[in-house]
């Protein structure tokens, strides 16, 4: 794709998979860089660590997000971070958590989980969450 094409690109939909495999190139950062809309499918072995580098250094101008995750990329705190320091210009989230609920203990911390989405920093964007 020539330079000339790419900075008209806006719109990117990708499934990434797991690991350090998944992030994309430095030679990729000018073609991805002018994205404002993405749309991700992660793989179930995808962690939050390797999410987070490719949302910050490949998608700075992002303003619409749509992610498919397992429940590895569930924590608030994490996505309040990401979100108000280096994704400043999003404006719509749409969040798909693929969660398996096999014991007890991951039950309650996915609860718990959704129960921190709730705090002022969601409700002040108008963001909700339901499960």
């Amino acid at each position: 794709m020539s330079p000339q094409c790419s900075s008209s690109l806006r719109c990117l939909s990708l499934n990434l998979l797991r690991g350090p495999a998944m992030i994309p190139n430095q030679s990729s950062s000018s073609v991805l860089k002018h994205q404002t809309h993405v749309s991700l499918k992660l793989t179930n072995s995808a962690r939050f660590n390797y999410l987070e580098p490719v949302l910050t250094n490949f998608f700075p101008l992002i303003k619409v997000l749509n992610i498919a995750a397992a429940s590895d990329c569930l924590n608030a705190y994490r996505w309040e971070h990401l979100i108000s320091i280096y994704l400043v210009n999003l404006r719509i989230l749409n969040v798909l958590f693929l969660v398996n609920l096999c014991a007890d203990i991951q039950t309650t911390t996915v609860e718990n989980q959704f129960k921190l989405l709730s705090s002022s920093f969601w409700t002040k964007r108008q963001c909700f969450f339901d499960y």
